[in-house]
């Protein structure tokens, strides 16, 4: 009798753990899908405090707009994200002349400088910056120049 409750308890294990393996698998096979990952990104600016000359990173939301003057700028930008491999680009290719992006790319947090050069013209130019992942837009910041 001891037999056939030792051979029943066995069988009993042996199935619990058959079954708790198959979950695991099924899990681990599941739930690694790349596609289903919610990708998030949070922008951020270094701005210099007029009174006291200290420099501090601040968020900015999505309707930042980067307002720049005739003589240009020079501006930090930082990012949290957990995008694998982003990148910023201008809206246009020739927006090259007057806008340098430096660098160009990165992974997850990350921070790139963009230098917006001087406008010997009389016109206004406007552009964009977007971070860009997998050729989709993930954040836009206009850029304008007077």
């Amino acid at each position: 009798m001891k037999q056939s409750n030792f051979k029943s308890v066995r069988k009993i294990k042996l199935c619990f753990h058959s079954v708790l393996i198959a979950v695991v698998m099924v899990c681990m096979f599941s739930c690694n899908n790349d596609s289903d990952e919610q990708y998030y990104i949070r922008m951020g600016v270094t701005e210099t405090d007029v009174l006291t000359g200290e420099k501090k990173d601040v968020l900015i939301e999505r309707d930042y707009v980067w307002d720049n003057s005739k003589s240009g700028d020079i501006k930090s930008f930082f990012l949290y994200s957990n995008l694998p491999e982003w990148e910023v680009r201008t809206e246009a290719e020739s927006d090259v002349d007057w806008i340098e992006v430096w660098p160009g790319e990165g992974n997850e947090d990350g921070r790139f400088y963009v230098k917006v050069y001087s406008n010997s013209t009389s016109e206004e130019r406007t552009s964009s910056l977007n971070i860009i992942y997998g050729g989709e837009v993930y954040w836009t910041i206009p850029v304008i120049q007077h």
